[in-house]
């Protein structure tokens, strides 16, 4: 952290005061790397997701003083990219991650239902049934959500 924040500090004695910085926001509080510019409402996280020329999403990252005026900034600076921003407060972790645990809760819990079920009818009915097509499909949708595929089996 104390390397970014110096690397952050030269940036901003390198350029004029009306210009906009922005960082990667990896695993750092934007609020705390805010703190050594003279100019903190012009600070702003940004996080582009992988693959880059691929992924139309980016998270804005905004710390207790970016300005709204900056944050228009970069998110019009994102749709002239041709990329859809989604604009955050500062906070562990991506919202898409965050998202994603989500889906992945919501995933186990439709799963652990499914395998109940399955118990269910086995005890029940003596039925042996196939739920395979049921995990993977949640995993398809997962996949299709993240705008990655997977491999057709």
């Amino acid at each position: 952290m104390n390397t970014k924040r110096e690397v952050l500090r030269a940036i901003e004695d390198a350029v004029s005061p009306s210009c906009v910085v922005t960082t990667n926001t990896s695993s750092f509080s934007i609020n705390r790397l805010a703190d050594v510019f003279r100019r903190p409402q012009r600070f702003a996280g940004m996080h582009f997701f992988n693959p880059v020329p691929s992924s139309l999403l980016v998270e804005v990252v905004v710390s207790e003083q970016t300005m709204p005026e900056i944050v228009e900034k970069i998110t019009g600076w994102v749709a002239e990219l041709g990329k859809s921003s989604i604009t955050i407060r500062d906070s562990p972790g991506f919202a898409t991650s965050r998202l994603g645990c989500f889906s992945a809760l919501r995933q186990f819990e439709c799963s652990k239902r499914v395998l109940l079920a399955r118990k269910t009818l086995i005890e029940r009915w003596n039925l042996v049934i196939d739920i395979q097509w049921v995990l993977y499909g949640s995993a398809i949708l997962s996949d299709w959500i993240s705008g990655s595929t997977l491999p057709t089996i």
